[in-house]
């Protein structure tokens, strides 16, 4: 178990949740990155990085630099924090909410290809799913991975829309 220094603890006591704070990414795992905020380290869940997709935080982030955070998770007995740096900008759903609605034609890209339909994201956070039923009008098409290509583009009319669920189902017939 570490053994945490009085400076350390003190230090630690005077962070908050909700405050912005300059760290420096100090190392990576597999779930996200270790960020130094100065005497005491957080973890960057890849899932609080950005609002898009993400496979590896080293796609997004390079070690030693220099990124604003905010603490999203303090447990004061185990000194542990989480920060966020997605939660700095705008929830897409949220913005999505001002631009589209259902019938509205979209443009996208495919981010994930499923048995079942294709995921096009129509900007980073905000995607919809193209069921296999709405690819085409012939239903001779069973599994959207025989259809479907990573990083196509496609255009796509919005058929469902639910914001409070951040669900949206999209038909190319």
């Amino acid at each position: 178990m570490h053994k945490y220094t009085d400076a350390q603890k003190a230090y630690f006591s005077k962070l908050k949740i909700g405050q912005k704070i300059t760290g420096k990414v100090k190392r990576f795992a597999n779930y996200g990155a270790f960020i130094s905020l100065g005497m005491v380290d957080g973890l960057l869940a890849t899932k609080d990085i950005t609002w898009g997709r993400i496979n590896d935080p080293e796609d997004f982030l390079k070690l030693h630099q220099k990124i604003e955070v905010i603490i999203i998770f303090k447990d004061d007995l185990k000194f542990n924090i989480a920060v966020g740096l997605k939660q700095l900008l705008p929830d897409p759903w949220e913005v999505a909410k001002t631009k589209f609605k259902e019938g509205d034609t979209v443009v996208g890209q495919v981010v994930d290809i499923q048995p079942y339909g294709a995921f096009i994201q129509v900007f980073p956070g905000f995607e919809g799913l193209v069921h296999v039923s709405e690819i085409s009008s012939d239903d001779k098409i069973t599994n959207a991975k025989d259809f479907f290509e990573l990083d196509q583009a496609y255009e796509a009319t919005i058929i469902k829309l639910d914001f409070e669920k951040k669900k949206m189902g999209l038909s190319i017939k």
